[in-house]
């Protein structure tokens, strides 16, 4: 009996792998949404939580050769994003109730306009360069361009 038997298939194996690891930011999100601080920086410290992760995960956890394995990681990428998902939509329903977030606005479109944004993020090659644009891109969506609505 394989190992994938008990899990269903590969991408099984890969997804439990995941959500076993994250736990130490799924309980950092959990004491985060009970801050007494703004929404605003909550959303923030969560954002750049769920982007952080991915690369903190494979550093610590996995070999240069399953780094190297293009089907792992995008088994691993597409773990990733759904967890990150899912965590993301717990900070919009609580934007939702404390007014933060538009109601005109549907979940499902405030996660595309997250991952969007996840999208800009992975393209960066470097620490230095996460650390560098971060700041920007957040202020960017929580402000847009012009910073304000007239």
């Amino acid at each position: 009996m394989s190992i994938y038997n008990y899990f269903g298939n590969k991408e099984g194996l890969v997804k439990e792998c995941m959500r076993i690891l994250i736990r130490e930011t799924t309980q950092a999100v959990e004491c985060l949404m009970k801050e007494e601080v703004g929404f605003k920086d909550k959303l923030l410290r969560a954002v750049a939580l769920c982007a952080e992760m991915p690369n903190q995960l494979l550093d610590r956890y996995f070999s240069k050769e399953a780094i190297d394995d293009k089907v792992f990681i995008q088994l691993f990428s597409e773990s990733a994003k759904e967890i990150r998902m899912d965590i993301l939509s717990v900070f919009i329903e609580s934007g939702r109730e404390e007014g933060s977030i538009d109601s005109s606005i549907s979940t499902e479109t405030v996660l595309e306009y997250l991952q969007a944004i996840a999208g800009i993020q992975d393209q960066w090659g470097t620490a230095s360069e996460f650390r560098t644009k971060a700041d920007e891109l957040y202020k960017l969506m929580l402000y847009g361009l012009i910073g304000q609505i007239c």
